[in-house]
């Protein structure tokens, strides 16, 4: 699992960086208002999900229960036909429904200030070709992922974002510097990815003499599990959209630029949540069929410890030096300052959630999705009224503390009805061992070195000073988790012998 989990990492580390590394040219050549429409349709799509209907986890899960049953190739290749035309049917309303409410998004929703109204119509209907295209991409995801596919998925999504990215870059380089086209180019590297991740799953499901055919009766005995999903999903995105939405609303297009760049660069630390949960559920889900307790907790453990020892030091990083960080980024001061603040508690909010990946793979490989239901149902229930309360009196840090208290509120009530239910006595070993314990000693080692660097330095010096100090968090977190502890230690005996 180390392997796979190295090999989804590793794409979706690059994924990352390649929309980072180009966001500077974005704010550059199109300005903030349009890199606002960039994070408004990263928003739209979000929203959208429900109507994914838990159809990709299904898939994923389905895929990863049959592993090695060769006599159930027809019926997964039957039910994966079933499910692309339900997402090929709900992809064409998706972008239908983007392009054909262009104006009335941009009229009536978005706080338009220094773009022409035309212009940002124009790009929000060319976003319904790029929705279009990049709707069906999960089921192929799903698909592979159950698969065990996860190196070649890792080639495939990275190449996806070389494109949609470096591509992007260089068009606006080339002097077309409309935020529409940049929306086509996006759309041109969807679509060549979804051709792609899809003549690959296929390849991998290969049944020489089978015709897939759509079976509605091949859901049969998924829909209870797609349902919940489907709940879950409904409900995470109304959650975790919900700050977004209103504050997109609430603010000028250029302070919510602000918003959606701090909350770009926060939702990375997720990247390694998915990863993991990437590489644990079909696992989980294997051992779950098993009934292998014991295995499953050693797994559980295993993954969450080899998760925190990658988010953990990273997230104090940017939370302790995201003035520097920023400066040195972006090169633009007043981005900058705007956005360090909010970058701060929402970074410690998406680490929070991060570390939530893999109590949710372990509720959903036991096909318990009502925890989920009704935690999501609570907190939107309180998050709402929280939500406008704070927005209206702090502006957009009051959406920044709103999500951070509902983060945490799920680290608090969740974990203790989950542990009590699916894996007794193993609670407080989760809470101390695998999280407690590490985050005091990321916090100890680069609160010494945020003490010793003069604020405000974002020179090459400065960067490698603070590199260091993540490079040093991250082994002393390896020293102190017990799983990473004894695989570093194993590696060096080795070395050793030869």
């Amino acid at each position: 699992m180390g392997r796979t989990v190295l090999a989804i990492l590793s794409g979706r580390i690059w994924m990352a960086g390649m929309n980072f590394l180009f966001v500077p040219f974005y704010i550059r050549f199109l300005g903030i208002e349009a890199y606002g429409l960039i994070g408004f349709f990263a928003t739209v799509m979000a929203t959208f999900a429900l109507l994914d209907l838990g159809l990709s986890l299904t898939i994923n899960r389905e895929l990863a229960r049959r592993a090695g049953d060769l006599g159930a190739r027809g019926a997964s290749r039957d039910l994966l036909r079933t499910l692309e035309a339900v997402y090929w049917s709900v992809a064409v309303v998706v972008g239908g429904v983007i392009a054909l409410a262009a104006p009335l998004i941009v009229r009536h929703w978005l706080n338009v200030k220094g773009m022409p109204v035309e212009t940002a119509i124009a790009a929000v209907r060319v976003m319904g070709l790029t929705a279009l295209l990049r709707w069906p991409v999960p089921l192929y995801v799903g698909a592979l992922l159950g698969l065990q596919r996860q190196v070649l998925l890792s080639a495939i999504t990275a190449a996806g974002a070389t494109l949609g990215s470096g591509g992007a870059a260089l068009i606006l380089l080339l002097g077309a510097r409309q935020v529409a086209v940049f929306f086509l180019w996006q759309a041109v590297a969807a679509g060549a990815m979804v051709v792609v991740l899809r003549a690959m799953v296929w390849r991998s499901l290969a049944m020489p003499g089978h015709v897939a055919t759509p079976r509605w009766s091949s859901m049969g005995s998924t829909v209870g599990f797609s349902a919940g999903v489907t709940s879950i999903t409904l409900l995470s995105i109304l959650v975790g959209q919900l700050d977004k939405v209103v504050l997109a609303r609430a603010l000028p297009l250029g302070v919510f630029g602000f918003y959606t760049l701090a909350s770009a660069i926060a939702v990375t630390v997720s990247t390694a949540g998915s990863a993991m949960e990437g590489a644990a559920f079909p696992a989980i889900a294997r051992l779950v069929a098993e009934d292998a307790t014991a295995a499953i907790a050693r797994l559980y453990h295993a993954a969450t410890q080899g998760l925190v020892l990658i988010v953990v030091p990273a997230a104090v990083t940017v939370i302790l030096f995201a003035p520097e960080l920023l400066a040195f980024y972006l090169r633009d001061p007043a981005v900058a300052a705007g956005t360090a603040p909010l970058l701060r508690v929402l970074m410690t909010g998406h680490a929070v959630l991060a570390l939530m990946f893999l109590p949710l793979s372990l509720q959903l490989a036991h096909g318990w999705t009502s925890l989920s239901i009704y935690k999501n149902t609570l907190s939107l229930v309180i998050f709402a009224p929280v939500l406008l309360v704070l927005v209206h009196r702090l502006g957009a840090m009051g959406g920044a503390v709103t999500w951070l208290l509902l983060t945490l509120s799920y680290l608090v009530i969740e974990i203790p009805v989950m542990h009590r239910r699916l894996l007794p006595g193993e609670q407080w070993r989760w809470y101390l061992g695998d999280i407690a314990w590490p985050a005091l000693v990321a916090v100890g080692v680069l609160g010494a070195v945020r003490l010793a660097l003069p604020s405000g330095a974002s020179s090459w010096p400065a960067m490698a000073v603070i590199g260091g100090g993540w490079m040093l968090a991250a082994i002393a977190c390896a020293m102190a988790l017990p799983t990473p502890r004894a695989a570093v230690l194993a590696r060096a005996r080795g070395l050793a012998a030869r």
